[in-house]
């Protein structure tokens, strides 16, 4: 309990400011009084509060005044990316002629780029001020500055390096597994393996977007949990409790991370997966709920960017709730296995859905069910469609039937979230919502999901025998 306290202490704190610094101070000091709380949890706990608002408060962006809307030309070295779009690519760049600021990039498909890259490109700069609201809502989703359409592109040095070797790694099995299954199926895949699903056509794509499905394609915790298994399953006992083993599914975890970019809720993943595989070697059983929550506030210790992205926190609020449901409902033993898992999925929507609301102004009813579907099939997919990947670099011919039972999957996962967007009730576009929506809708769902777990129940009865001893 200790370390939850102190990792949402710091997260709380980082999010809400010294408000919420003297909220926790109160309330710890009044637990601390009841002697609940030793005098060094107490400490850590305060102190982590503290630094939590300080951190906020000097690592918070200053708004960039050097970059203005005009026609551009110089050397950018390439960040992230590059990933698919309707029209080409789109990666962040950097460089001297960009003050060294990061810039989102769109640009035509050739050449083909890789993370490293330097280039040499023309276009048009344009700041946040003249982008539309959308506009800015990506710039501020990649930490960048400002966003670039680039009209002619040269590369001027390959990159080089792991990264560099990882990025061409991670294109190569995108074109592999859409030349397999060409069309929307190869698209899906492509995206469930290495979270470029800029191949979709529009009418998938809204789909998508509307059934509240898009989640799926981006890398996230399941796709660890699926790479842990599969390693597993590879294994045997004894290998499992050996060094060797942590050693080598930490590194290909590592890979696969850094394969598709370190993305926030990729790189929150693999904290905990490594944990994870940690606590098994010393024989400890994880506490999945701790780890998540004390992973996060580390994260953002090292990367305070990252908290404000949708990504990050959708993976966050989505984890929380699937671990506080699943596993605490098992060790209440009122329900199988397959109701908790059901029960854990539709938990995870309901968390996500005021992030959803206060961020994008969409609340989507349906996706509480398409997911149902579409989640255990994604999970199935995945694996499949890593391996047939990965054999394709040696035999191709071996790796398209192996991913047979894949491309027939996502197909049907396509086909199924078509089907809910054309039949059942879409997204509903709420606008900009005012915070006592949000506070009511979000109350809403966590009291849902309060309700669904056994082991918020119990700490709920814990903290008012509390009050009522007080």
């Amino acid at each position: 309990m200790t370390g939850l306290a102190i990792g949402s202490s710091f997260l709380i704190s980082f999010g809400l400011g010294f408000g919420a610094f003297i909220a926790v101070f109160g309330i710890t000091l009044l637990v601390r009084l009841r002697g609940a709380v030793g005098p060094v949890s107490t400490a850590a706990i305060v102190l982590a509060s503290l630094a939590g608002a300080i951190w906020a408060q000097s690592s918070s962006p200053t708004p960039t005044t050097g970059l203005t809307t005009a026609g551009f030309e110089g050397v950018v070295r390439v960040a992230e990316g590059p990933f698919l779009t309707a029209s080409g690519q789109r990666f962040v760049g950097y460089g001297r002629s960009t003050r060294e600021e990061r810039v989102c990039i769109y640009a035509g498909p050739t050449p083909k780029l890789h993370r490293g890259d330097r280039i040499f490109l023309s276009g048009r700069l344009i700041a946040p001020v003249d982008l539309a609201e959308i506009g800015n809502a990506a710039l501020r989703a990649r930490n960048c500055s400002a966003q670039l359409n680039a009209e002619t592109m040269v590369v001027v040095e390959p990159g080089h390096g792991l990264v560099s070797a990882l990025s061409r790694v991670r294109t190569d099995m995108s074109a592999f597994l859409m030349q397999a299954a060409p069309g929307d199926a190869g698209a899906l895949l492509s995206g469930l393996v290495t979270g470029d699903d800029g191949g979709l056509s529009r009418e998938a794509r809204d789909a998508f977007l509307a059934s509240g499905t898009t989640h799926i394609t981006a890398i996230s915790g399941a796709n660890f949990s699926v790479l842990i298994l599969l390693l597993s399953v590879m294994a045997t006992g004894a290998m499992k409790r050996s060094l060797w083993f942590v050693g080598a599914a930490t590194s290909a975890v590592w890979l696969f991370a850094i394969m598709v970019g370190l993305q926030p809720s990729a790189l929150r993943a693999a904290l905990l997966a490594t944990a994870v595989l940690l606590g098994r070697w010393l024989g400890r059983a994880p506490d999945l709920l701790t780890l998540t929550v004390l992973l996060a506030a580390i994260q953002i210790l090292f990367r305070p960017h990252d908290f404000w992205t949708l990504g990050f926190q959708l993976s966050i609020a989505a984890t929380v709730a699937l671990i506080v449901v699943f596993d605490g409902s098992e060790r209440f033993g009122a329900r199988s296995a397959g109701a908790s898992l059901a029960l854990s999925v539709v938990a995870a929507q309901l968390a996500t859905l005021p992030i959803l609301a206060a961020t994008i102004g969409t609340l989507n009813g349906i996706g509480l069910f398409a997911n149902l579907l579409i989640g255990p099939l994604a999970s199935l997919v995945f694996p499949i469609a890593l391996v047939g990947a990965s054999i394709g670099f040696a035999a191709p011919w071996i790796g398209e039937m192996v991913l047979l039972p894949a491309i027939w999957l996502s197909g049907l996962m396509v086909d199924i979230v078509e089907l809910a967007d054309r039949y059942l009730p879409g997204a509903v576009q709420l606008g900009r919502p005012v915070s006592a929506a949000i506070a009511v809708l979000t109350v809403a769902c966590w009291s849902t999901i309060f309700a669904l777990s056994g082991d918020l129940r119990r700490m709920g009865r814990h903290a008012v025998s509390l009050v009522r001893n007080w």
